[in-house]
């Protein structure tokens, strides 16, 4: 065991982990900043666009009395996939704490709770008053950043400063595992305000680093990190497909997934298309891989069903294409079998069909990893972004043949047909992935050791 174990949850945090301390600068600037922050929040309630609505923002799970409290900030599936492995080896080897996760979407609360069935989950406003509600709430031992933020503002999600302000008022450590830099800017005025005052800041209070490049090491040193306490670690996702088995039973919705494991028909699953352009071209090498398997199924899992504008572009999208089609929450199971496409318009599933999947396609800045854990082929159209933590994987599953890149639907049909025909190719591209995941596994030790003794 890495991490031996204490009977107080603070005393795990190793000696060479400090808790570093609020400036007083930062303080002055934080009075500021909350002047700022309540101005703008009377002005939204002026305009009607208060985000206190009474919306439900905290989720209870169970609290065991006498243990202390980890407090994770997840964004999305994303991130609780990518430091899963090393989160549940942290709760394991350190009695199962309390945990408390925070998120700024709404619609993954549920993901959440499958996962982390006691975890209390709380979903954020973006305001500094809900941040210190939770923390005078459940007392946190220590603070937990899934992956992103790195920087204040630089990546889809939203973790106001107050998050490590209040950390750092109550003397508590914050750690950032899997780091990764999107280099986004911030999307509203009060965001840009927060990011001026305190990016530094927000960089140079994070307590310790485990980050996936030596480029993401360097930007945070020039921005203020103590190089001592940044480590580049690799990436945790290697980790997370080793070894996975799939049980039916654990699906999200089983009966489904039996349906067309038992149709035994080939399966192309989509995951992750976004852009009207990728769909098209799915669709359109689908239509062409009929006239040789005339009954193929193409389910399409899109990110972020919750869109309407979105499945709606999609269906017209379909019905122009003239293939049967269905969209998995207006539909009984029994239509699959007349069906060309399936839409599956449900959050936290993707995994359980690419696990039952012919052939996976990957939408473009996506993660190829989640259908490769279960062995499956993997194909990605053009167009991939470097800013994505994405595409340090991709770019290296692409260069050791792992997965495999479409310009167009001629290619991608071509490329569907040769897999799918031919069981030796299966098998070569099963052997291959085999030997390049094990080559790049072994990230959560070596992020468990950085809490053990720095090294």
């Amino acid at each position: 065991m890495v991490i031996q174990l204490r009977e107080d949850m603070r005393q795990l945090i190793p000696d060479h982990l400090p808790r570093t301390r609020l400036p007083i600068f930062v303080r002055s600037k934080w009075w500021l900043f909350r002047i700022l922050e309540t101005i703008s929040m009377v002005k939204e309630k002026a305009q009607g666009i208060s985000q206190d609505s009474g919306t439900q923002w905290l989720f209870h799970g169970k609290t065991v009395n006498g243990k202390k409290t980890l407090l994770v900030f997840l964004s999305t599936i994303g991130e609780m996939n990518a430091i899963g492995i090393f989160l549940k080896k942290l709760l394991h080897e350190t009695g199962y704490p309390n945990l408390v996760i925070m998120t700024d979407h709404l619609h993954y609360v549920e993901p959440f709770r499958k996962q982390y069935p006691d975890a209390h989950i709380a979903v954020l406003t973006g305001h500094s008053r809900q941040i210190r509600t939770l923390f005078d709430a459940f007392s946190p031992d220590f603070l937990i950043l899934g992956e992103i933020p790195c920087r204040l503002s630089d990546a889809p999600c939203r973790l106001p400063f107050a998050a490590i302000y209040y950390a750092k008022k109550k003397n508590i450590s914050v750690v950032m595992v899997n780091g990764w830099l999107y280099k986004q800017l911030p999307g509203c005025l009060i965001d840009t305000i927060e990011k001026k005052l305190f990016d530094r800041d927000y960089v140079q209070l994070i307590d310790q680093y485990s980050v996936q490049t030596d480029s993401v090491k360097e930007e945070l040193i020039t921005l203020g990190a103590d190089k001592n306490h940044i480590h580049v670690s690799g990436n945790l996702k290697f980790d997370a497909v080793q070894g996975v088995k799939f049980d039916v039973e654990n699906a999200k919705s089983p009966d489904w997934i039996i349906e067309i494991k038992t149709g035994e028909r080939a399966c192309i699953v989509a995951g992750c298309l976004t852009e009207k352009e990728e769909q098209e071209i799915v669709l359109d090498a689908f239509i062409a891989l009929k006239k040789n398997i005339p009954d193929a199924l193409l389910v399409i899992v899109p990110r972020h069903p919750e869109f309407k504008d979105r499945m709606t572009q999609l269906a017209n999208l379909i019905k122009e294409k003239e293939l049967n089609y269905i969209f998995k929450t207006d539909s009984d199971i029994s239509m699959i079998k007349d069906s060309d496409v399936l839409v599956v318009n449900t959050v936290g599933e993707l995994k359980d069909f690419y696990a039952i999947s012919s052939i996976c396609y990957v939408g473009v800045d996506h993660n190829v990893l989640e259908p490769i854990m279960y062995k499956k082929p993997v194909f990605v159209g053009s167009g991939w972004h470097d800013i994505y933590p994405s595409y340090p994987v991709y770019k290296l599953l692409i260069d050791s043949g792992v997965i495999t890149e479409g310009k167009n639907s001629n290619d991608l049909c071509a490329m569907w047909l040769n897999i799918l025909n031919s069981s030796g190719e299966m098998e070569l591209y099963k052997s291959k992935t085999d030997e390049v995941l094990a080559s790049h596994s072994g990230v959560c030790e070596k992020t468990i050791r950085l809490w053990s003794n720095g090294k």
